[in-house]
């Protein structure tokens, strides 16, 4: 991809097209689309998983967006469901968080990958809700504090300090860092995350 490239919502639903048609024809690409939630209690505890595929680490419920589906909700809702069983009964349960919604050069080990363009929402529940459900890309299951984020993500800057060692992951994933501080869900200088860049896009999307 060169500097003259135009990312904008044509380009980004005809990737999601692309990766759509490959997957009925039993190929796995990348979409370059993808959704998170923060999912939080009104105790102030949030929702993070352990990965079992790379990029390996702590995060919140994330998926590819638009490679089995078009619309970007309905992949949200699937993530939850899938990842930890949390079942949304009204779209409006899910608020998307603007000031997140960006293009981000976090790669993917899918073949195809170009970028992922963003979309993050925000929910709130009761209680602890959330389990395993044999999804094979999550490890465990946890309910933590803010300061437990933290730390998280504190974890992160000394992994990336010793050179990012293949197979750890006791750490935040770095894109759930980039989220979570420009958030302001914690507050830590996001500066030593210099392979994850913002692209520009044009428009909506």
């Amino acid at each position: 991809m060169t500097d003259k490239t135009i990312i904008d919502r044509k380009m980004i639903e005809g990737l999601g097209e692309v990766a759509r048609e490959a997957g009925k024809q039993g190929r796995k690409i990348c979409c370059n689309t993808s959704v998170a939630a923060f999912v939080r209690n009104r105790e102030g505890l949030y929702l993070v998983i352990r990965r079992t595929k790379k990029p390996l680490g702590y995060a919140g419920v994330a998926g590819h967006a638009l490679d089995e589906r078009e619309d970007w909700l309905e992949s949200m809702k699937a993530e939850l469901r899938e990842e930890v069983g949390i079942i949304v009964e009204k779209d409006s349960d899910l608020r998307p968080i603007e000031k997140l919604k960006g293009v981000y050069t976090n790669m993917c080990s899918r073949p195809g990958c170009r970028f992922h363009a963003w979309k993050v929402y925000d929910l709130v529940v009761d209680g602890t809700p959330g389990k395993m459900t044999g999804d094979d890309g999550v490890k465990s299951v946890h309910w933590v504090t803010k300061d437990r984020l933290r730390e998280l993500c504190e974890k992160t800057r000394e992994w990336y300090s010793r050179g990012k060692p293949d197979g750890e992951d006791d750490h935040m994933e770095p894109i759930a860092v980039i989220h979570l501080a420009k958030a302001d869900v914690i507050d830590i200088d996001i500066s030593f995350i210099e392979d994850i860049r913002r692209l520009p896009h044009e428009g909506d999307y």
